[in-house]
């Protein structure tokens, strides 16, 4: 990395440079920019040469959270196979290292990576315990009961606990670092999918103007505003798309029951995970007023594939897709940013739960369906 020391004070005036090395060497491989949605998704690409090494270089007018892939063989950025790393595209010099896969890389170079990596480190060292007495107690226990009902609870004790600490760690970064964009990412981390969005509004107003203006930031205020329309009681944002038929359905046509609102797709390995859990629900609080109505982000290209997927998982309730995959506009409403993520909508059309997973699902529908007997 020595011969690269004198071209550094230019790269920081002309745009961004990009110096990658990774061991051992992969040639012939290439490494990938993976721009995000903001930036219309496009890709660069850099071949790596038989010493591990490879360049990138342009200009960029506003910084950007980019994902930087390697893969081997040159077979595409879709293979299998494929490692990552995050990064920002800022105008400055730019090391990516690494003594072996892409994941256990180190980025360090312009203010903002610089920022992004001691938040990272912070998070590392600030959880490495409670990881690795989750991984202890997993471990610990016969392999037979490590799906029990004991160990699971106690698991998703732990997991809860890791999630504290990690927003914990994130607000601190955010408090310490009011002009970082490395501030929104970590405050996107701490809201999470269910938190509060008056505190998730009030922690980003407390950043700078700066940062608070620039294109991730403006991002993460409509994220804040699609958070606020999406909020526990607040009435669900109504949307018509058609079903596996072409016939137009609308969410108003579910009111007077509960309705589940799931995101899902069918390339979406832990959609498909968690597709038994919502059947299972499903036929067991179906004759009490419950109902899913499953929403696809399958594209076009993948139609087959989508009304494949609800044949082999037997999924009997309505489906439906406008086949955009990630510009679904039902997903645009309700800022979904990952799946499976769910929505339960009450009789009366307000959003009573969100993100229900496994048995939580049946425990809120317990609940709420023991509560109604009462009335």
């Amino acid at each position: 990395m020595v011969m690269m020391m004198p071209i550094i004070s230019l790269g920081q005036k002309h745009g961004y440079h990009i110096y990658g090395r990774v061991a051992p060497p992969l040639a012939p491989a290439e490494a990938y920019i993976l721009h995000d949605k903001l930036s219309g998704g496009q890709t660069d690409s850099a071949l790596i040469d038989k010493n591990g090494s490879f360049y990138f270089q342009g200009t960029i007018k506003d910084p950007e959270k980019v994902f930087l892939a390697i893969k081997k063989n040159r077979t595409g950025i879709y293979a299998s196979d494929i490692s990552y790393v995050e990064l920002y595209l800022e105008n400055a010099s730019i090391t990516v290292t690494s003594p072996d896969s892409l994941e256990n890389a180190k980025v360090s170079g312009g203010e903002i990576n610089n920022d992004n990596q001691a938040l990272k480190t912070a998070i590392y060292n600030g959880t490495k315990a409670r990881v690795a007495e989750i991984a202890k107690v997993y471990l610990a226990a016969p392999a037979e009961e490590r799906n029990s009902k004991i160990i699971t609870d106690r698991l998703k004790k732990l997991n809860d606990s890791l999630q504290m600490d990690t927003k914990t760690i994130c607000l601190s970064f955010i408090t310490n670092h009011p002009n970082s964009l490395v501030s929104v990412a970590a405050l996107e981390t701490y809201a999470g999918d269910t938190a509060n969005p008056v505190i998730v509004e009030s922690i980003f107003n407390s950043l700078s103007d700066g940062v608070r203006s620039g294109k991730i930031g403006a991002a993460f205020a409509v994220k804040i505003e699609q958070m606020k329309n999406t909020a526990i009681n607040n009435l669900a944002p109504d949307f018509t798309m058609t079903d596996t038929a072409g016939k137009m359905v609308s969410l108003h046509d579910f009111r007077g029951g509960y309705v589940l609102i799931d995101f899902w797709a069918s390339w979406c390995a832990p959609c498909r995970a968690e597709n038994p859990n919502v059947l299972k629900a499903f036929n067991r609080f179906k004759g009490k007023g419950f109902n899913v109505l499953g929403i696809s982000l399958d594209s076009e290209g993948n139609k087959d594939r989508w009304l494949n997927a609800v044949h082999h998982d037997q999924l009997p309730w309505t489906q439906l897709s406008d086949l955009k995959g990630w510009k679904n506009e039902a997903a645009g409403l309700y800022g979904v940013q990952a799946i499976p993520q769910n929505f339960l909508v009450s009789p009366d059309g307000k959003i009573v739960a969100k993100d229900l997973r496994g048995e939580d699902l049946e425990k809120e529908l317990e609940s709420i369906f023991r509560d109604t007997a009462k009335q």
